[in-house]
């Protein structure tokens, strides 16, 4: 079984196990053996895994792209394509859990633990359905998150890195010295984040964001030799 349909198994017994338990499972999702066997593929996971018909260089441009494989609402799949200085605001990923690879290039992160989970969590749920500002936001409940500001991290080519409900849940990310493919499961997989920006070693809303619907993206099936059928 190649490495690919081997993290395909594993991120897709994590969905299953998030839908059968929810919340609760992603908060412990790091001492589970499901968790290990993936983090332990995902280390292993190369560009050349993936098949692609030309090297992962051509699909860059000026601007961050995204390859997506899987858009599911409580999975997702893809590659972001970041031009160097590429990046993403200061985002959080409520009752979410992320697992993260660097295949290629250098990422700097800036990371967050929230430590107003609920607020954060209400936040999310205003914004699913509304298009809203910061004062409409302001009106409903205070915009301000609590948070602990982490060491910023480098993550290397090679690199692995994961976030979950409690740890390291909002974050900044940015390609440094050279372009970087970032490849990122969600589970769940919303169709938006939240933009805040940092105030006085706290977190403001700043606005709602269709992250992915933003970019240039390519479909995995239409620049590979192995199809994600499996």
């Amino acid at each position: 079984m190649s490495r690919l349909v081997t993290f395909w198994n594993q991120i897709h017994k994590l969905k299953s196990l998030y839908e059968k338990r929810g919340i609760a499972f992603l908060n412990e999702i790091d001492s589970t053996p499901e968790f290990k066997d993936f983090y332990q593929t995902l280390k292993l996971l190369r560009t050349e895994d993936f098949n692609f018909k030309q090297d992962i260089s051509s699909y860059f441009g000026q601007e961050t792209r995204y390859i997506n494989f899987i858009s599911e609402p409580n999975l997702g799949l893809g590659i972001f394509l970041f031009p160097v200085g590429g990046n993403f605001p200061i985002h959080d990923h409520p009752d979410a859990f992320v697992g993260t690879k660097i295949l290629k290039g250098k990422l700097s992160v800036q990371p967050y633990d929230v430590l107003e989970g609920e607020k954060q969590s209400e936040i999310q749920k205003i914004c699913k359905n509304e298009n809203i500002s910061q004062d409409h936001i302001a009106s409903r409940l205070d915009p301000i998150v609590q948070v602990n500001k982490k060491d910023r991290l480098i993550i290397p080519v090679g690199g692995v890195n994961y976030l979950t409900p409690k740890k390291e849940n909002a974050h900044r990310v940015e390609a440094i010295e050279e372009p970087c493919a970032m490849l990122d499961v969600f589970i769940p997989n919303p169709n938006f984040r939240v933009v805040y920006e940092e105030v006085d070693g706290k977190l403001k809303f700043v606005k709602k964001y269709e992250i992915i619907k933003a970019l240039n993206s390519l479909e995995f099936n239409d620049i590979t030799t192995t199809p994600l059928s499996m």
